[in-house]
């Protein structure tokens, strides 16, 4: 394929994709161990979408719980697994029936390492490598995702970090829907305390859907961590 026809794909592909706009919220308990290079964390998420007019009316979009373990080696490696999370996923709303559908379960584990590399003295370039299986447990689908996000932090003060970053998302195990999904988005890193943090900002999500058109969302984020440790 040349890049005129690239680009011609690319092109029609946003011209015929349907937008919505989201709001996503997720709230975050981790704790430090003794060890500081290990932590734990668990977290809730909610997210909220606009109704089949684009108006936010809201209609509920995804409710998660997720665990996370990580292990900090160095200052350049970042390695963290989660054994255990429970997503339901309700359909997107593109026209007034889709608010009664059902919603789907999935059981997901992950795993990734971040490579993290300072310049200037306290900014960062961070490459995430990140695997999960997805388990949908109304059909028995399985399928095998991996995610890679480029990101560059940069501390404007002892408190606020600005990091924009890309990400995408690719299904392993399905040829037909290979490409899934590509995230670019502007967030704010603010430490409000020693044990309290919030990430805020905007997520342009471009979502390769299968037997439809492809969707556009707009996501405002706001997640809030609660911060222990043993100290």
């Amino acid at each position: 394929m040349n890049f005129y026809k690239l680009g011609l794909f690319l092109f029609s592909s946003l011209l015929f994709a349907q937008t919505k706009n989201d709001l996503w919220l997720r709230t975050t308990i981790d704790y430090t161990f003794k060890n500081p290079k290990f932590r734990i964390a668990n977290e809730l998420q909610y997210r909220l979408q606009d109704n089949q007019n684009q108006e936010f009316t809201p209609e509920k979009l995804l409710v998660s719980y997720r665990n996370w373990f990580y292990y900090q080696e160095n200052k350049s490696l970042k390695i963290a697994f989660s054994p255990f999370a429970y997503f339901k996923h309700y359909k997107t709303v593109v026209k007034e029936a889709d608010i009664f559908a059902k919603p789907k379960t999935e059981i997901r584990f992950s795993a990734f390492a971040e490579l993290q590399h300072t310049f200037l003295k306290k900014n960062t370039v961070t490459h995430r490598f990140f695997t999960e299986y997805r388990w949908f447990t109304a059909d028995n689908t399985n399928v095998f995702r991996y995610r890679q996000r480029l990101g560059l932090l940069l501390k404007l003060t002892k408190h606020i970090e600005l990091y924009p970053n890309e990400e995408v998302f690719f299904n392993i195990n399905q040829p037909n829907h290979f490409f899934d999904q590509n995230r670019l988005t502007a967030q704010v890193n603010i430490k409000i305390t020693k044990h309290h943090k919030l990430e805020t900002g905007y997520t342009y999500c471009s979502k390769n859907q299968l037997n439809t058109n492809d969707l556009i969302e707009n996501n405002i984020f706001i997640n809030y961590t609660l911060m222990f440790s043993s100290k």
